[in-house]
């Protein structure tokens, strides 16, 4: 009875052995992947697991590890998505730099500003987004950064900048989006400055609220 009851033990310990091995090393599918990304970024867990998809052959599997690191927001967590943008393929380097804005990271803000503006369009714009969200009101060399990326041949990238200087609360920087706001041509740009404009309640754009009553 005893020997019975001993292979029996061995046996299930055999099957959950090789259960384990065949788990860890087999080929995981790409739906696998997302949902133990998703179930690593649920619990807050920034370690090996999660850092390892970063090497994903997929592009969509490193986005989306990317855009989980971001989330979580652990320490160290900045570093590792700022390498992202300056290595990675441009999906991936657009979900990195749209993910540092997550983590809260405020010195990484004049550190993306110094990348983005040769950066893909795509990129750049959410280098820019990023830079808003992890800008306060005192960092007025940031601002001054965004204010420069007026001047971005990519409309898209203006639009980013105009709403980064309202997210970072940058209204020194209000005469400077006056006077662009007149010489921009892309209405979604010039809506964007409007709207930032407003918002930070800027009463020396009296003049420039007024010509937009006419516009329909």
């Amino acid at each position: 009875m005893k020997n019975k009851l001993s292979i029996i033990i061995v046996v299930i310990l055999l099957a959950v052995a090789g259960y384990y091995i065949y788990d860890n090393f087999r080929q995981r599918t790409f739906e696998e992947k997302i949902a133990e990304i998703i179930h690593l970024e649920d619990s807050r867990d920034f370690g090996v697991r999660l850092q390892s998809y970063l090497n994903d052959q997929n592009p969509k599997v490193r986005a989306r590890t990317a855009l989980a690191i971001g989330r979580i927001g652990a320490k160290g967590a900045g570093e590792t998505l700022f390498q992202l943008i300056t290595t990675d393929v441009n999906d991936v380097a657009a979900k990195a730099a749209f993910a540092i804005g997550l983590t809260d990271e405020s010195s990484f803000a004049a550190k993306l500003l110094d990348i983005g503006f040769d950066a893909p369009s795509r990129v750049g714009e959410m280098v820019v987004a990023s830079a808003g969200r992890l800008s306060d009101s005192t960092m007025t060399d940031v601002h001054k950064m965004l204010t420069s990326y007026l001047t971005h041949p990519s409309p898209e990238v203006r639009k980013q900048a105009c709403m980064a200087i309202f997210r970072a609360n940058a209204k020194e920087e209000a005469p400077a989006l006056i006077d662009f706001i007149q010489q921009e041509e892309d209405s979604d740009v010039k809506i964007a400055a409007l709207y930032t404009l407003s918002r930070l309640s800027i009463k020396d754009a009296y003049d420039t609220y007024v010509s937009f009553l006419s516009d329909a």
